[in-house]
């Protein structure tokens, strides 16, 4: 089975005090709108989202004419992980970092059970669906520890990227297994 699927971070939104209802900025939707031009608005099979305003509104600009969206609670990773790490603490001090600086300041275990999650929710969702070609859009920490447990193989790759708004990589799986990885 042959697999496509865009991993992207959603653009900038105008406040982060509550992460859950603030939309995108003019930037961020400017940002979301060139992520879109840049892919050739490809037909999305099924685009996901997490459960923050920005991811979909980021989803459905990049998505244009996707009819299929899924929203996947377990794509945001909230502002505390059950084991105490702070991870909004982290993202404040290291921005856009990638994701190995995350895993040098004791996150990792954190971050990847919570991308295991993650991964868990989407591939029930598109194990379901049956679609091929996927948009995930979620949050700059969490996209590449899912794209490295994905990229099985290629996680050092993938764990180097820094994922800025609208920013993200395509991953294409043959038999489950990455075949190639595209950074975007």
């Amino acid at each position: 089975m042959n697999l496509d699927i865009t991993l992207i971070c959603h653009g900038n939104d105008d406040d982060h005090r509550d992460r859950q209802t603030i939309s995108l900025s003019i930037t961020g939707k400017y940002l979301a709108f060139r992520c879109g031009l840049r892919l050739g608005y490809p037909k999305f099979d099924l685009a996901i989202h997490s459960s923050t305003s920005a991811t979909l509104e980021t989803a459905e600009m990049v998505a244009y004419g996707t009819s299929e969206f899924a929203l996947i609670p377990e794509l945001f990773y909230g502002s505390d992980d059950p084991r105490g790490v702070k991870i909004e603490y982290l993202q404040g001090i290291l921005g856009y970092a990638p994701l190995g600086a995350y895993f040098r300041f004791g996150a990792e275990a954190a971050i990847m059970s919570l991308a295991q999650n993650a991964v868990g929710a989407v591939s029930r969702v598109i194990n379901k669906s049956q679609a091929r070609n996927i948009l995930v859009v979620g949050h700059a920490i969490l996209l590449p520890a899912i794209g490295s447990i994905l990229a099985d193989g290629h996680s050092g790759f993938v764990e180097s990227m820094v994922l800025g708004p609208c920013h993200g990589f395509i991953l294409q799986l043959i038999d489950k297994k990455a075949e190639n990885i595209i950074h975007i």
